[in-house]
């Protein structure tokens, strides 16, 4: 157990050291390889199976959402279909109240653990951020007064590229200005009395669409670089020897 404590504090730093600057390979390697030794065959195999599926290339936008549950059951969900990045705006900026500490222990998996989470406290520098990366901004638009001829059904969206699609709060959904800032709106076609689906569901919806949609025209879902595999896999197995059941000596 000492031996394990030390080798994840100086884990830690290697994975900070990660994020701060950028490492070359050989460097990457000796970390990954101190690391390696203290980790089960299985759960190595794993991770380098759940980073082959991972992309970035289509993210996460959640605006000001005051649910944890919910927060909770989108990550759960971006982890199960292979979604990298999540960029969350905090509930509290632009007069959207405080986010409930509790949530449904139910959609609390420690899936945040697998993902790269960004917190932002407005939407503009939040979109912003994004369309300077080059990712085309996708609102969620709910209401009658929102889906008009100009928004697309999110099956229609082109989730081969670059797009970061937008979920809005619980009571009034995406903000006037995300929509503003959006280079598209979407929709999910419903047919009942209800006017809109829990914002988790609708996530779940929608990456869904996006992960069969990319499989099916290009092949695969995954494709992040060997550059970005490397740095996610020695987060990775620092983040496995904080769980002691993925853990052995060396």
């Amino acid at each position: 157990m000492i031996v394990k404590q030390i080798c994840v504090r100086r884990l830690y730093r290697a994975s900070a050291l990660c994020r701060c600057q950028q490492s070359s390979a050989s460097e990457a390697f000796a970390k990954e390889s101190a690391l390696a030794p203290y980790i089960v065959s299985e759960r190595r195999s794993r991770i380098d199976r759940v980073l082959k599926e991972r992309t970035r290339n289509v993210v996460v936008v959640l605006e000001q959402l005051r649910s944890r549950g919910n927060e909770n059951a989108v990550y759960r969900t971006m982890d199960a279909l292979g979604f990298q990045e999540v960029h969350s705006i905090l509930p509290n900026c632009n007069g959207g109240g405080a986010m409930q500490a509790r949530g449904d222990p139910r959609t609390d998996t420690g899936a945040r653990e697998w993902l790269s989470v960004d917190r932002w406290h407005t939407t503009r520098d939040c979109l912003l951020h994004l369309k300077a990366r080059g990712y085309r901004i996708a609102a969620t638009a709910v209401g009658e007064s929102r889906i008009t001829r100009h928004v697309l059904p999110v099956c229609d969206i082109d989730f081969r590229n670059k797009v970061a699609v937008v979920f809005g709060g619980e009571k009034k959904g995406v903000s006037d200005l995300a929509l503003e800032m959006a280079d598209l709106r979407c929709f999910i076609p419903m047919v009942g009395f209800t006017p809109s689906f829990n914002v988790s569901v609708a996530a779940a919806l929608v990456l869904y669409q996006a992960r069969m949609q990319r499989v099916s025209k290009l092949g695969r879902h995954g494709d992040l670089t060997e550059e970005e595999i490397r740095d996610l896999r020695i987060e990775f197995y620092v983040r496995t020897l904080t769980r002691s059941k993925s853990a052995r000596k060396p």
